[in-house]
């Protein structure tokens, strides 16, 4: 946590708590020394409580627990439940041989150019290609054509396409819709 904390502070960092019972406390000081800083940290000389009334605990979860993230909508909630269907069951008859491939890897989440994240439903890598598949399930799937989706969702895989060359350079990516209904379309040329 405290490696998160000193690479993710932007203006400051303040470490603060009981000196003699906070390991952060002296590691962050021994660091403090062998740099061009003034010689001490500075120590506050008044509890925080005594400044400021007593917050009310927030009921968190632990830390690294996973928490649900509320759904916005029913078609949201559709969609995520599609996801987990696709991400726990294989296709009916012969389960996919996991030899088949090196790796592969369930929603999938990168940051782009601007820092926003990106995360893409499914990735496999082979020996020869990396394969980006992206789930889409709602009610266009089923009454568009598969030209229509590929113009509609084009872009939004270029950038995934783009995201994934950077992370398996020399290998082609080769992407494609995979609707609820079970159609597969290849945006290899529209993308």
């Amino acid at each position: 946590m405290l490696y998160v904390a000193l690479t993710r502070a932007e203006q400051a960092l303040i470490v603060s708590g009981d000196a003699e019972r906070n390991a952060w406390l002296h590691r962050v000081d021994a660091a403090w020394q062998d740099m061009d800083q003034p010689a001490d940290l500075p120590v506050a000389t008044a509890r925080v409580t005594d400044r400021v009334p007593q917050r009310a605990r927030i009921d968190a979860p632990a830390i690294g627990q996973r928490v649900a993230t509320p759904v916005a909508n029913p078609a949201a909630a559709s969609g995520e439940l599609f996801h987990a269907c696709l991400e726990h069951h294989a296709a009916p008859g012969v389960p996919f041989d996991p030899a088949q491939y090196r790796r592969a890897r369930n929603e999938l989440t990168l940051l782009d150019r601007q820092g926003r994240l990106q995360r893409l439903d499914r990735v496999v890598e082979c020996d020869d290609a990396v394969w980006l598949i992206d789930y889409k399930t709602g009610d266009d799937s089923l009454r568009l054509s598969d030209a229509e989706l590929a113009e509609r969702h084009g872009a939004q895989l270029a950038g995934y396409r783009a995201l994934l060359a950077g992370l398996y350079a020399g290998k082609p990516i080769h992407a494609a819709l995979l609707l609820a209904d079970g159609r597969l379309i290849p945006m290899d040329n529209q993308t």
